[in-house]
């Protein structure tokens, strides 16, 4: 009864703040056993950065996928509309209609397959869908000439990503069907955009590459313009060409982990990169201290022995919340009362453990620092990233939707909870 009554005052809380917010009262952190932090502030200042890249006419298409990159994406895509952001990218239907549904007006465009089950909600919910091949074009053009409605659509160009899109290769036989997805006399294309397969290293031959890439996309651009054919916005840029290419000038860049402070890639050691800050951190709390002798085995599979006596600490998360169990006994440490801990022996689903014996008046309910910074240490995404050899957003897109999701706006004056 308790806990349902807890669950349902912090959903009420979250409610609330959907139209306003509220004045921060620390203990209301205090329920939370583990729980993503994400600062508000340096998102905006990580937009700002990405306008110093870019010219002043060229504007931003925010990426929000996968539930922001694990960030929520509704408190995120709102937030960003509130910034300035009036156009918004996401892989699924699913995603972009729960985006309408809790407020978002701006454009929205689905970058991979809508079923043409689902064509009815594209124009219902005013959605843009990437049109990924003639074949998948015709059925859109002939939904919409039955049902006359009304769809927005960009055309996908495959430049040598060599997954979506319709390919060119700068031959007339690869331009044939994408002039005749122009010439469908009921589709309402509003952009053309292509992608980037190696915009993030700094290898001469991926280099060469991704500008070959986008010369591909400017000679088609060319060519149909020449025709007098519409081609709506472009856009290119992804996240690491952002940083790496500024100046492949299109009407919008498509930004998703940049904003979030969480480049890749090689460009992600760039000056540029370094502007970025990462605006998402991972807590949990102690929920038990204990003291073991020597020679005691620690966690599923008795794969770390105390050498002495041990000082040993539960964190209330693992990797069922989506701390990898990948990271056990690889000696990687996490901040706690301003110390360096090591988590020790295998991670649990739903616990992991780490020796504090170094570490004076620790007690349950302190709060641990997985991913994040504290007292002048940092556990880095990136580091965790390659500890576990792929990317950043891997590891954020993995934290489970079970973690609250705390936003904290303006000196930690103001906190919203999200919770899913």
């Amino acid at each position: 009864m308790l806990s349902n009554l807890l669950y349902t005052n912090i959903v009420c809380i979250y409610k609330f703040n959907i139209e306003g917010n509220y004045h921060m009262n620390t203990h209301l952190l205090e329920p939370l056993t583990r729980w993503l932090e994400i600062d508000l502030d340096l998102l905006s200042h990580n937009i700002d950065e990405v306008k110093k890249l870019i010219s002043p006419d060229t504007k931003i298409m925010a990426v929000v996928k996968d539930n922001a990159y694990g960030h929520g994406d509704i408190v995120i895509a709102n937030e960003m509309e509130s910034l300035g952001i009036d156009f918004f990218a996401v892989s699924h239907i699913d995603e972009a209609i729960r985006m309408r549904k809790n407020g978002v007006k701006s454009d929205i465009l689905i970058l991979s397959y809508t079923s043409p089950y689902y064509f009815q909600l594209l124009s219902k919910y005013n959605l843009t869908q990437s049109l990924i091949s003639l074949e998948y074009a015709k059925k859109i053009d002939n939904f919409c000439n039955i049902n006359r409605c009304h769809i927005n659509t960009h055309v996908k160009i495959d430049t040598g990503m060599h997954r979506l899109g319709l390919c060119y290769d700068g031959t007339p036989n690869t331009i044939k069907p994408i002039l005749e997805i122009y010439h469908l006399s009921h589709l309402n294309i509003t952009g053309t955009y292509t992608h980037f397969a190696v915009a993030d290293s700094l290898n001469p031959d991926d280099i060469a590459y991704t500008k070959k890439q986008f010369e591909l996309f400017q000679k088609l651009i060319t060519i149909l313009r020449e025709k007098n054919i519409h081609t709506g916005i472009l856009h290119s840029q992804n996240t690491p060409a952002t940083l790496h290419f500024p100046d492949f000038k299109c009407d919008y860049i498509r930004a998703g982990t940049l904003l979030l402070g969480m480049p890749y890639g090689d460009i992600a050691q760039s000056p540029q990169a370094k502007n970025f800050k990462p605006i998402l951190s991972l807590k949990a709390r102690i929920s038990i201290v204990k003291m073991l002798p020597a020679n005691a085995k620690v966690s599923y599979g008795l794969n770390y022995t105390t050498s002495k006596a041990e000082k040993i600490a539960v964190v209330a998360i693992g990797y069922g919340d989506g701390f990898p169990r990948y990271l056990s006994n690889r000696q990687l440490k996490v901040i706690v009362n301003g110390h360096l801990a090591e988590i020790i022996g295998n991670i649990c689903m739903d616990q992991l453990i780490i020796n504090v014996t170094s570490i004076e008046n620790i007690e349950e309910g302190d709060i641990v620092t997985l991913i994040g910074s504290d007292n002048g240490y940092t556990i880095s995404l990136d580091y965790i990233a390659q500890m576990m050899n792929t990317l950043n957003n891997e590891i954020v897109n993995h934290i489970n939707p079970r973690v609250p999701r705390v936003y904290i706006r303006g000196n930690d004056s103001f906190i919203k909870f999200s919770i899913f």
